[in-house]
Formats: C-alpha cells, sequence, structure tokens
C-alpha cells in the first residue's frame, strides 16, 4: 500500500509539472500588446493571406510570397490541401480549404508580379484543384454542417471563383446548392452594410471576405484591434486588399500571425490569432476541475495567466471575447468567471446575464442563428460557481434547455463548436452534475419541480453511461488521445453519481484503459476537432484535457471513493428490487454476448423513465378488473436496453413516447378484455361500428361524442384526460400531446364553421356504451393528435390511422373468439380429454391467414409501425421532415413486409409464453387452431409453433436487408439520386428500424421466458 502511495504521489508530481509546462509554452510568446495564440494553421486563410499585394518602390508586388509558396509545397496529388492526415475531414473543411487556394492560384497565375512560377504547372494545379473541389461540393450535406459563418462563405468564394473564370471551367452545379442558397438568402435578407459601420463590433467584422463588393471597407476600419479584424487573418486580409488607404497596422498584425502563430514563419496562417482569452480560460477551468489546486500549480506563469483573465474582466466590463477587446460571447466569458472563482477570486456573472440571456436559453453572442448546447452548459456552470439563488431563474432555464436539447437530438449529440460528441456530452454531464449537487446541498431550494429533475437525471445518466457503451476495447474513443481525454472526464464524473452505485467496476476499469491508452499514444497527431470556419486544433487546449483526463484518472483509481451525487433523483433501494428483471432479459439470446453490467445500466436508465411514466399510469385507463401492472417497471426497459445493445441512441423524446405507446397497448389489451368484451358480449358487431365509425378513413380529430336531446356534451371528460391533454402535454414543457386539455363541447363550439368535428351520436346510449367509447376516444386522440403524427406525411398519417382500425378490430375478434363458447358438448369432452382447449376459429379461418392478419395486428406491432413511421417522417426527413418515411414504392412494400413477418412472429412468441395463462383466462391462443392437432401433447405443438417463429424471424430480417437494399438503390438512381441528406437520414431511418426490430424480438423473447402481462380478474 505505501508503494502505491508512493507511485500516486509521483505521478501526481509528475502531471502537476505538465500543467506547469504548458502554461509556459502557451506564454512563450507572449506580450500584452499582441497576446499569443497556438490555433493550427488552415489553407484557407493562408490562402487569403496570401492574395494580399502592395506597391513597393512603386511596383506592385505579392506582399506575403512565403505563404503562397507554403500552398504550393502542400497540394495533394488529388489537388486539395490537406497539411496533416488528422486535419478536418468534414466537406466543409475540404471545400474551403480547397476553394481559398484555387483562388490563390488562379489570381496568381493571372498576375505573376514578381514571382516566377511554370505557367504549365500552375494550370495543371489550377485544373486538379478545381476538380477536386467540384468532386467536394457534389458529395456536401450542408444539413450536417455548422462551421461559423459557411452560409455567406462558400457561395462568396465560388462567386470569387467565377469571376475569375475565362474558359468556363469554374461552374459549379451541385445538388447542395439550391439549399445553401435558400439559407445564403434568409442570412443577407437580415443583412444591412450600415450594421458593419456603427460603433457595435458583430461576429460579420470576422469574415469580412465574404462582404467583397457589398460593402465600403473604408467604413470599417474603427473596428480594427490591434490591426486585425476581430482575430480573423483572412478577414483581415480582405481589409487590407479593398481600403481604399493601405492601413500599416493590419498590416503589421498580418506579420505578427505569420511569425508569432503555430505556423512559425513558414507562411502557414490560422483562422484566428490571437486566442489569448479562450486558451487562458479553457487551460485553467479545465485543469483546476480535475484536480489540480492552485498551491500545486503555483508559479510566474499561474500567476500571469490569473492577471491576464482578471484584467480582461475588468477592463471589458464582466464580459469578453476570446482575445482582447473582440466581441464578447457567453463561453470565454463564462470560463473566465468559473477559472477566477476557482482561483480564489470570485466574479459575479450579472453582466453575462444582460448581454446573453435569452427567452428560453443563453445566446453565444448577439445575432447567432442556433443556440449552442456547450455554450449553455458553459454558462450554466459559472452561474453555479457564482451564488446559485440569486441566479435560480437562470440556473432552472438553462437546465430545461440543455434537457430538451438533449432530448430532441437524435443519435450523438452536436455541437457547433467541436466535432466530437463528446465534448458536448462532456460539458453536459459537468454542469448537471453540478446542478445536482447545488439542489442537495440546498442552494436551489424549490427550483426544480419533479419532473424537471427528472428530465434531467435521465438526460445526466445518457450522457454519462453511454461513453461507457462506446469505449473501444483497446481504451480509446475514436482512436484519439483528446476525445479519449474527454471520455475518461465523463466517465470521472459520472462516479460521483448514485446512479452509478451497481456500475462502479466496469468505471474504473474503463478510465484504467482509457489513461493507459493516453500514455501509449502522447505522441499522437492533434486531430483537428475544433470548429472555426475551417476545423482546427489548439495544443493548449488539447494537452489541457489530457492532462486533467491523466489526473482525474490517478485520483479515482487511487481513492475509489463512494458516490456522493444524486439521491435526490435515484433510490437504490428501489432499484435493487428490478435487478429480478436483469436476470429475466440476460436469458434472451439477443443478449447472450453482452457483459450484464450493460443490462444494469440500462435498467437504471429504465427505471428513471418509469418515474416519470408514473403520471400516465391512468390518464387514459382506469384499469379496473385488472391485477396489478407488474408489467409497468420493464416498459421502458425494453427500449433502453435494445437502445443500448444496438448503440442506436435514438432521441430520447422517442424512448419516452414509445414507453408511453407500449403502457397503452398493454392497457388496451387489459380493457378489451376486462372491459369491452364483457360489454359486447353477443353484440361485437355494434363495438365493430363504433370502432369504424371513429375511425373513418379521413375523418378528423379530436374524436367527441354528441347526445341529439341535450346537444353538445362532453361525456365524463372523454378529450380531459387527466394531465396527458392539459397545458403541458406528457413532457410538462411544450403540450405536445393529446387534444390540448379541450372538451367536447369547447371543441364543437369552437369551430365557427372552420374545419370538421367528427361528433358520435350517444343518443339513447347505455353508461356501459359510453364507458367503452370515452377510453377508447381518449386513446385515439392521443395518438392521432401526437404532434409527430400532426406533422407527418399524409401517407404515413393514413398508414396510421387504418392501422389503428385494424388493431382494434382485431382486439374485437380476439375478445369476441375467447369468450364464444365452445361448438359442442361432446367437442368440450374430447378437448378436455386430449388436455387442449377446442379450437374456435376455424370454421372462418387457418391458422396461416389468423395468425398474419388478425393475431398479428392484436399485438400492437403493426401500428406501432405506422407510429413510428410519423416520428420518421416528422423528424428524420429531408429539408425539416414531412415526407415520406419511405419514399419509395419498393421501400413502402418491404416495409410492410419486414412489419408482417415481425409481427407474426411476436405473436408466435406471446402465444408460445402465455399458454397457460390463455387457458385459464379464455384467451384464444394459437395452438388452439386444428393445425396443431395432429402433435400429441403440449410441449409438442409449442416446438412445432417455436419452429414458425423461427421462420418468421428469418423472414422479418431478410425483409430489412432487402428493404436497405432498396434504399441505397434508390439514393444511388433514383428520384434520390445525389441527395446526400436523403442518403444520411435514410441510412439513419435504417438505424431506427433495425434497432425497433429487434425490440420487438426481444419482446417475443422474453415472453418465452416468462409472461409479463397482467392476469384479468375474474376468470376462473
Amino acid at each position: 500500500m505505501a508503494a502505491d502511495n508512493l507511485d500516486t504521489m509521483h505521478n501526481v508530481e509528475s502531471l502537476v509539472g505538465g500543467v506547469k509546462s504548458l502554461m509556459q509554452r502557451a506564454l512563450q510568446y507572449y506580450d500584452r500588446e499582441t497576446g499569443y495564440g497556438t490555433m493550427s494553421c488552415a489553407p484557407y486563410d493562408t490562402a487569403w493571406v496570401a492574395l494580399v499585394a502592395k506597391e513597393v518602390d512603386g511596383q506592385k508586388q505579392w506582399l506575403f510570397p512565403e505563404c503562397f509558396e507554403h500552398l504550393l509545397a502542400t497540394q495533394a496529388s488529388s489537388g486539395a490541401w490537406s497539411w496533416t492526415q488528422d486535419a478536418g475531414d468534414s466537406n466543409i473543411d475540404a471545400i474551403l480549404n480547397t476553394a481559398g487556394p484555387l483562388l490563390a492560384l488562379k489570381r496568381h497565375a493571372a498576375s505573376p508580379l514578381q514571382l516566377h512560377h511554370d505557367p504549365e504547372l500552375m494550370a495543371d494545379r489550377i485544373a486538379r484543384a478545381t476538380g477536386a473541389l467540384k468532386s467536394q461540393l457534389a458529395t456536401w450535406d450542408i444539413s450536417t454542417t455548422d462551421h461559423v459563418g459557411f452560409e455567406i462563405i462558400v457561395p462568396a468564394m465560388l462567386e470569387y471563383l467565377e469571376q475569375e473564370d475565362e474558359a468556363g471551367s469554374l461552374t459549379f452545379a451541385f445538388d447542395a446548392k439550391a439549399p445553401l442558397m435558400k439559407i445564403n438568402q434568409v442570412k443577407m435578407a437580415r443583412f444591412r452594410p450600415e450594421y458593419l459601420y456603427g460603433p457595435h463590433r458583430m461576429t460579420a467584422l470576422h469574415s469580412l471576405e465574404a462582404f467583397i463588393g457589398k460593402i465600403d471597407f473604408d467604413k470599417v476600419s474603427h473596428h480594427k484591434t490591434g490591426g486585425s479584424m476581430l482575430g480573423s487573418p483572412s478577414s483581415t486580409s480582405a481589409y487590407l486588399m479593398h481600403s481604399t488607404t493601405w492601413d500599416d497596422e493590419s498590416e503589421a498584425y498580418l506579420r505578427n500571425v505569420i511569425k508569432l502563430s503555430a505556423g512559425q514563419n513558414t507562411g502557414a496562417i490560422p483562422s484566428a490569432f490571437p486566442s489569448t482569452y479562450f486558451e487562458t480560460s479553457w487551460l485553467l477551468s479545465t485543469v483546476l476541475r480535475a484536480g489540480y489546486t492552485p498551491a500545486e500549480l503555483e508559479s510566474t506563469e499561474l500567476t500571469q495567466m490569473t492577471e491576464i483573465l482578471r484584467e480582461a474582466y475588468e477592463q471589458e466590463g464582466g464580459v469578453l471575447g476570446f482575445a482582447p477587446f473582440f466581441e464578447p460571447d457567453v463561453d470565454d466569458s463564462a470560463k473566465t468567471i468559473t477559472s477566477l472563482t476557482q482561483l480564489g477570486q470570485p466574479l459575479s456573472p450579472q453582466k453575462l446575464i444582460e448581454v446573453f440571456e435569452a427567452p428560453t436559453h443563453f445566446r453565444t453572442y448577439s445575432g447567432e442563428r442556433d443556440p449552442s448546447l456547450s455554450a449553455n452548459c458553459n454558462a450554466l456552470i459559472a452561474l453555479l460557481h457564482s451564488d446559485p439563488a440569486s441566479y435560480s431563474s437562470q440556473i432552472l432555464k438553462i437546465t430545461r434547455f440543455l434537457s430538451d436539447y438533449w432530448w430532441k437530438s437524435d443519435g450523438k449529440i452536436k455541437d457547433k463548436w467541436n466535432t466530437s460528441h463528446l465534448y458536448p456530452s462532456l460539458l453536459l454531464v459537468e454542469a448537471l452534475v453540478d446542478v445536482l449537487a447545488a439542489v442537495e446541498q440546498d442552494k436551489l431550494p424549490g427550483v426544480f419541480d419533479d419532473e424537471t429533475l427528472g428530465r434531467l437525471a435521465i438526460t445526466l445518466f445518457q450522457a454519462s453511461f453511454r461513453p461507457l457503451l462506446d469505449q473501444k476495447p483497446g481504451g480509446s474513443w475514436d482512436q484519439s488521445v483528446e476525445e479519449t481525454a474527454y471520455g475518461i472526464l465523463i466517465l470521472a464524473e459520472s462516479r460521483k453519481l448514485h446512479m452509478f452505485d451497481d456500475l462502479l467496476e466496469p468505471l474504473d476499469a474503463a478510465i484504467e484503459r482509457g489513461a493507459a491508452y493516453i500514455r501509449a499514444n502522447l505522441d499522437q497527431p492533434a486531430r483537428y476537432i475544433w470548429i472555426e470556419k475551417v476545423s482546427y486544433t489548439s495544443p493548449v487546449v488539447a494537452q489541457s484535457y489530457v492532462l486533467a483526463a491523466l489526473r482525474v484518472a490517478s485520483d479515482t483509481l487511487a481513492r475509489r471513493s463512494p458516490p456522493s451525487i444524486g439521491s435526490s433523483v435515484w433510490d437504490r433501494s428501489r432499484a435493487s428490487g428490478l435487478q429480478k428483471h436483469v436476470a429475466l432479459f440476460a436469458k434472451a439470446p439477443l443478449f447472450a454476448a453482452h457483459p450484464l453490467w450493460e443490462l444494469t445500466g440500462s435498467m437504471v436508465e429504465s427505471s428513471l423513465f418509469t418515474r416519470l411514466l408514473r403520471s400516465h399510469r391512468t390518464s387514459v385507463f382506469d384499469r379496473t378488473d385488472v391485477e396489478e401492472d407488474k408489467y409497468f417497471d420493464v416498459i421502458p426497459f425494453f427500449w433502453t436496453s435494445s437502445n443500448n445493445r444496438a448503440r442506436c441512441y435514438v432521441c430520447t423524446d422517442f424512448i419516452y413516447e414509445m414507453s408511453i405507446i407500449a403502457l397503452l397497448n398493454f392497457q388496451v389489451d387489459e380493457f378489451m378484455e376486462a372491459t369491452a368484451g364483457p360489454t359486447f358480449v353477443g353484440r361485437f358487431d355494434e363495438l365493430r361500428d363504433l370502432i369504424r365509425e371513429m375511425l373513418v378513413d379521413d375523418g378528423v380529430v379530436p374524436i367527441i361524442p354528441y347526445k341529439t336531446t341535450n346537444g353538445v356534451n362532453g361525456v365524463n371528460g372523454t378529450n380531459g384526460v387527466n394531465g396527458i391533454n392539459g397545458t403541458n402535454g406528457t413532457n410538462g414543457s411544450n403540450g405536445t400531446h393529446g387534444v390540448n386539455g379541450t372538451n367536447g363541447a369547447k371543441v364543437a363550439n369552437d369551430t365557427n364553421g372552420t374545419h370538421q368535428i367528427k361528433a358520435l351520436d350517444m343518443t339513447d346510449r347505455s353508461p356501459t356504451y359510453i364507458h367503452v367509447f370515452t377510453h377508447l376516444s381518449r386513446f385515439l386522440n392521443f395518438i392521432l393528435q401526437h404532434r409527430w403524427v400532426k406533422t407527418a406525411s399524409a401517407w404515413d398519417q393514413k398508414l396510421l390511422r387504418r392501422e389503428l382500425k385494424k388493431y382494434l378490430l382485431a382486439h374485437t375478434q380476439q375478445a369476441e373468439d375467447s369468450i364464444r363458447p365452445h361448438d359442442s358438448t361432446q367437442e368440450q369432452a374430447q378437448a378436455h380429454a386430449s388436455g387442449r382447449p377446442q379450437p374456435v376459429s376455424t370454421r372462418t379461418t387457418t391458422f396461416f391467414d389468423w395468425v398474419r392478419t388478425t393475431s398479428a395486428d392484436h399485438i400492437s406491432c403493426p401500428y406501432s409501425f405506422a407510429f413510428i413511421c410519423c416520428f420518421m417522417s416528422s423528424t428524420l426527413t429531408p429539408r425539416g421532415g414531412g415526407s415520406d418515411c419511405f419514399p419509395s414504392a419498393g421501400e413502402k412494400y418491404m416495409g410492410s413486409a419486414m412489419c408482417r413477418h415481425l409481427s407474426t412472429m411476436c405473436r408466435m412468441y406471446n402465444d408460445l409464453g402465455s399458454t397457460e395463462r390463455d387457458r385459464d383466462e379464455g384467451n384464444l391462443n394459437s395452438i388452439d387452431f386444428a393445425e396443431f392437432a395432429s402433435h400429441r401433447d403440449l410441449k409438442s405443438m409449442q416446438r412445432a409453433l417455436l419452429t414458425l417463429a423461427d421462420y418468421e424471424r428469418q423472414a422479418y430480417k431478410d425483409a430489412l436487408a432487402r428493404l436497405d437494399s432498396i434504399r441505397l438503390e434508390y439514393c444511388a438512381e433514383g428520384a434520390a439520386a445525389g441527395d446526400a441528406e436523403e442518403a444520411r437520414l435514410g441510412a439513419r431511418r435504417m438505424a431506427v428500424w433495425s434497432m425497433f426490430c429487434e425490440e420487438v424480438d426481444l419482446y417475443g423473447q422474453v415472453y418465452v421466458v416468462r409472461d409479463i402481462s397482467s392476469r384479468i380478474l375474474g376468470s376462473d
């Protein structure tokens, strides 16, 4: 033990030395006038500096020939530019890092001035660069692009290139051009040159190269800071080139950039310089949170960095940008406040609130187009480091924004400032851990309601648990040292949470593997994962995360302290009772090859969802005449375990909404067996007529009743739905579900002739009839008025309505089949003697027909499939949604085939697991059909049914594979050919469908292990 302590102490001393050394390197070229910056260089900005020309001794010359020579030396054989193998692999990086140098090549070829290059070689370079750019544009999906100002920069660059063209080779036609220009027009419609001529510094100053010919550059000179235009070499170059009076200060700035930036006199230029406040505040806040103390780091460099930030805060009025006197942004302002507070010099965030607070979140800067998750995390952390009670409304606002942002994000989270999903995940986890800690320390009394805390807990757990699932076997995340550091820091934060009480062993092992990977790969080239105009890396920032990760790994593994945060959202005593479900699911073949801790984590996540679902337990169905719903605790578990197993990470909203749908499906099954069936014994055709009338083709919603004798009547709150359809809806934030709290009278009276309301005549109906109608209409209104349904395509909405009708009619048929007496006393006696129930539907259908139609429709898979089609139509189709989930005829057909095989399989498995229950309750089961009469006993029948279920499994898998092949063919050759967004979203839809299929398959596998449906009361 003593030796271990000595090793830990030695390791910590080494890491502290590493941080001090990093501070020294950061400040190596710092002075008060120029600041410092270590951001990596980019061909795009290098090209713009290479374009600056000046008259010298009466002759025009290229002012920075070393920049152009660097471009020539680094052009790849493909014609594009990539200075390192890790330098920006996104389309926008490739496009700008080719377009900029191509423009420089064209202008230098046309006007060599003092430089001498072989014209033929220059022509060859231009031709290769042109080909590369056209190829890059052809595959660009702008819907995934977040880089700074791309919507104004790219159109401008293409325009400049076309202006240089004499032979017609620089005309660019590509599929993304129309949506690009649409965004550009929206952005430019709000732009006025006068905005730049006033006293306020706008973010547009960082990209003046995009406004050549649109503004008077002489009128923006007053915005210079240290000779630069908002720290941008490309913007400053454009200003210098197009001002009528030469600006010596700006020339001096560009010379300093060449000399002092990461290019170090090679001619290479970064996208921004200096970045003093950005790199200083990120370094300090990162290492201090990781456990390095001011006492450990005491040094001249720490004192200097502290003074830099303190003076910046004071001189710039409490908000600041990434370097002295640049436009303020919430990130750098918040990080500065956090850093100095950690250093024992607390600062007020009041100015930060005044400048950046918006109605629903905090802006990164004035005029921001889309909010940033990471920027709001930084703001929240800064507020929590101050006096939380004084800023409780802002803390609540940001917390809700973060949860909503996470819940709506499909797949791995994205942010506009870093291409790695782990970066915003890290900040989110840090921020929400701090929120929970403040709540439990009673620093925010009465601020958070249960629903907000519940949504926070799910967000926090998912953001913490998924990196544990995603770690590579070698210990890395994405084979990147910096991203692996993010992963370790997330897991170290996770280890503080009670939600991970039963996951400490895999957490510690993952942290240890990650640290080992970092130590073995410290010389790995930096990844360009930070976002500016093009992607970049900052050695100072990247190394600060690495040193932070190694410190938390060392401290965590040495101390192994128990979790201390999260008791407000997690009750371990209750969770221990859920382990039986983990053991049950572990027996399913789908999880045979997965470690048990994965299921344990999915069960924790499921339990957090269950807490929110409780408010919907009796919102639609009152659940009279049924036993306790023992299935309730496992409903989300089917979704969380399948989602995590597939690493699909469909949006949290989907998991929550589908859990509500699954809850309702169980309750429909109970209601039809326990209430509707007995109510309509002997007159099931009346129930069928009611269902058909409620779900008539092209009918409208909400579905409401009326009484001809008494005028409009809501009939016992048919559409009130006790909380589902109220002002807040099911998610408590925006009233997205149900019928918006309306009752029958209000809906009917508010129409004013604008649209027809579907009303059903309740005249002289019995209370039991009205009771059935009331519950079924609540159910249907909830589904049909869901926000995803209302914004789906007409095709998918109609599909859902048809499947709902078949679903309820199938339930009616099942109820009738189960209640109808056996055909004769003699047949009953034979059935009793053989130990088998008498088949009851063989007079009208075969088992094959029944199991693929009525039976498959009865289990809810087809209508759930149609509901998911609406979800995908609304959220995962191009141009903002609303197109068909399956855009081609082949996809529609094969999707339906997949669903039918899947439904049939699931019904067979359901019946395998519920044979005894169905016998006890009088429910029709697959083995009741005459086709199984030739089998000698129950076990033989079940084996035969299992063989058929296995066939249906292979059939659905074959249909799923064919569906994907048809999709790819459609994207390659059909109407969607060349549509990068459709290709991407189509692939994403397939991933969700694959996960859905496995979730349905899992239901069947679990049913075989154990029947989880509630037993209907009153059955002998």
